[in-house]
């Protein structure tokens, strides 16, 4: 298999399926979902139907140390996909024996944001078995209509699979840029802004987003807040002390 990177296309979301279904999975990728006001890692299949999940809530979601939290959607799904045993293409909790290959997942970052998303062995092209779970939202009777996603069984691995060594690094971004809402153009304003409003307070990034409006009506994304900032430690403006920004 090619180690090309494979450009995914956002489709409809009249095609988000609500019901377990077998398909061909055809694209893999983050993008930036507007509605949502934040990057997503979406599924396209052969089908035309595709799924998304949130890569980020509030402080929780991937970090850029490639870690993802378990409990949420994202990490439900990569943890399904963790567990299949590569010989096979079904989960196998047989966790002592060395001798199993599981699938391996990498993101790539471009300028703090997830850019790229791609598995070892290779996913794309393979029948990915997709177990919709209802999300509770409340008690018992109450669920959402947008499930929660995992894979219980992948057809098509042992074609996809070469034996290569593991890379030891996060692999390099993509060349195409993700779909971005574009960064204000005057930088120098938004630094402004955002020094002003930590001198008074120290606040973590979710904390300063929010006080520009979150997601109904910040005129930044979380990205833009995060390139300030570090444009202003270089320029020993700001201090971080653990998850808090504050003005020097």
């Amino acid at each position: 298999m090619s180690d090309e990177w494979i450009k995914g296309k956002v489709t409809e979301s009249g095609n988000y399926p609500k019901n377990s279904f077998t398909g061909v999975l055809k694209a893999a990728y983050p993008t930036f979902n507007e509605k949502l006001n934040g990057h997503v890692l979406q599924l396209d299949f052969e089908s035309g139907q595709t799924y998304s999940m949130p890569l980020n809530a509030k402080e929780y979601g991937l970090h850029e140390d490639g870690t993802v939290d378990g409990f949420l959607s994202i990490g439900q799904f990569l943890n399904s996909l963790e567990k299949i045993d590569v010989m096979t293409g079904e989960p196998n909790m047989n966790n002592n024996d060395p001798s199993i290959k599981r699938i391996e997942w990498f993101f790539a970052f471009m300028d703090g944001a997830p850019a790229g998303f791609k598995c070892i062995p290779d996913i794309i092209g393979c029948t990915l078995h997709n177990v919709a779970t209802k999300r509770q939202i409340g008690d018992d009777q109450q669920t959402s209509k947008y499930p929660d996603w995992t894979v219980g069984k992948i057809e098509g691995l042992l074609a996809a699979h070469v034996s290569k060594p593991t890379p030891t690094s996060k692999p390099a971004a993509p060349k195409a840029k993700p779909a971005l809402k574009p960064a204000p153009a005057d930088t120098e304003a938004v630094d402004n802004a955002i020094y002003d409003l930590i001198l008074a307070n120290p606040l973590p990034i979710s904390g300063i987003y929010k006080q520009f409006g979150g997601k109904a009506k910040s005129p930044y994304i979380p990205v833009d807040i995060r390139v300030s900032l570090d444009r202003m430690k270089t320029q020993g403006k700001v201090v971080q002390t653990g998850d808090n920004f504050e003005g020097v």
